[in-house]
């Protein structure tokens, strides 16, 4: 990941914070804030979703996690693009799992010009199969930004990602 270029990433939009049952009760909990973005090659020739993480609240970032990769970083809305870019992914934390939603343009085969699809990790270092979640053949509706909330905030303890 170290030679991707995050120019459309990391948006503070996309933040979801986990708390991690670690620390003193004197300390509080320890927090890992993970942030999904864009990024891409320097050559801008893929498009990528990648997921930072920081255990200091903010201040610094690493990437840690790869979710999804496709071709060049363009947007065509015409009915007859043939563009492949992924965009705005959003994290959810559900149940054990943290899922990136995300819009897809690989669906065009299908009659859809962007789709909203979803994979989902246990640990960072694995994801599931890319699951198609919405999207309407009629080569011309866009589902746009799939957000409804900006910051998403573990009610129970939670050490699934801790590195």
């Amino acid at each position: 990941m170290s030679r991707l270029m995050c120019e459309l990433c990391p948006d503070p939009r996309h933040l979801t914070c986990h708390e991690k049952n670690e620390g003193s009760a004197k300390a509080g909990p320890s927090i890992l804030l993970l942030l999904a973005g864009q990024a891409t090659s320097p050559d801008r020739q893929t498009s990528n979703i990648v997921i930072f993480a920081s255990n200091d609240r903010g201040e610094t970032w690493r990437a840690v996690s790869h979710v999804d990769t496709v071709g060049p970083i363009v947007y065509d809305p015409s009915p007859d693009s043939t563009t492949t870019t992924i965009w705005e992914p959003e994290l959810e934390l559900i149940g054990d799992e943290l899922v990136c939603f995300y819009s897809d343009e690989r669906y065009k085969s299908e009659g859809m010009l962007q789709t909203i699809v979803h994979r989902s990790t246990r640990d960072l270092a694995s994801w599931s199969e890319r699951t198609l979640d919405f999207g309407v053949p009629d080569r011309t509706t866009v589902p746009n930004d799939i957000g409804t909330t900006d910051v998403v905030v573990a009610s129970e303890p939670f050490d699934g990602f801790a590195k």
